[in-house]
């Protein structure tokens, strides 16, 4: 699997995984996931 969107830069602005930390959202919040294209 490739990410092509971002740059080897930009990928190193975000944050990390930490296994056991939650971030607790509003009842009311949206989570928004794009679809891609397969590299097939």
């Amino acid at each position: 699997m490739q990410i092509v969107e971002f740059t080897p830069d930009q990928l190193a602005t975000f944050p990390a995984y930490r296994d056991g930390v939650d971030t607790i959202l509003a009842s009311d919040a949206s989570i928004r996931v794009p679809l891609a294209q397969p590299s097939h």
